[in-house]
């Protein structure tokens, strides 16, 4: 529970220092006249993703102590659009700040899905940071890159993908990626991927992987 509430304020963090960027200049508050109106703009859209953030993790928390599992999900018509361009701001400051290139592919026929947001949202915040890790742990020089792909599957269902070029997971390891307390990474507690796939179940969905050790991860949630 600890990974998933830190992976949650992580990105929030990151996000809160690039708004107060947009209200400093070095040391030194700008005046309201210095101010753009896309400043503005940006400024009232990132407060947006915070608050929305801010109530998904305070609800996953409250149910979490009560219930002391997983809450049960509320399935409800989330719109994929709306969802991925709140999902992209959430780490945009992040891809600038490293250079990193970011993709987004959605299939224009897809509107909506049905799923709990909150939950999905912490599955899908912890592969995007499990993704992130992975290319930092990367030895090779080429540049990071990360890609969400949303499409419809053969099953009538809707396949959300998060695709890295980081360092991959080796042949050996792929099998063992959601068991409990197992982790591929240094002083990782291997609580992400198996609380992630809980929270699939939940969802009626199914989530796999398919990686290639210093090559990259294709990490898939099928709801």
């Amino acid at each position: 529970m600890t990974h998933e509430i830190m992976n949650s304020i992580a990105p929030i963090t990151s996000l809160t220092h690039t708004l107060i960027r947009f209200f400093k200049s070095g040391e030194k508050v700008r005046l309201p006249e210095e101010l753009t109106a896309e400043d503005i703009a940006n400024t009232l859209s990132g407060l947006a993703v915070i608050e929305d953030r801010g109530k998904g993790l305070m609800h996953f928390v409250d149910n979490y102590r009560k219930l002391t599992k997983i809450p049960n999900p509320v399935f409800e018509p989330m719109n994929i659009h709306t969802w991925s361009d709140s999902f992209e701001f959430l780490f945009r400051s992040e891809f600038s700040e490293n250079n990193w290139v970011y993709q987004r592919q959605i299939d224009s026929s897809l509107v909506t899905v049905l799923t709990d947001e909150k939950l999905f949202d912490l599955v899908m915040i912890n592969l995007m940071t499990n993704a992130m890790d992975a290319i930092r742990q990367n030895t090779s020089d080429n540049p990071g890159k990360i890609s969400l792909s949303v499409r419809s599957s053969t099953s009538h269902t809707v396949l959300f993908e998060i695709s890295d070029n980081g360092c991959g997971i080796s042949e050996s390891q792929l099998d063992k990626i959601f068991i409990p307390f197992f982790s591929t990474k240094e002083g990782g507690n291997g609580i992400g991927l198996s609380l992630s796939r809980q929270i699939v179940r939940k969802l009626n969905g199914k989530i796999s992987v398919k990686s290639v050790e210093h090559q990259g991860s294709r990490f898939m949630v099928e709801i």
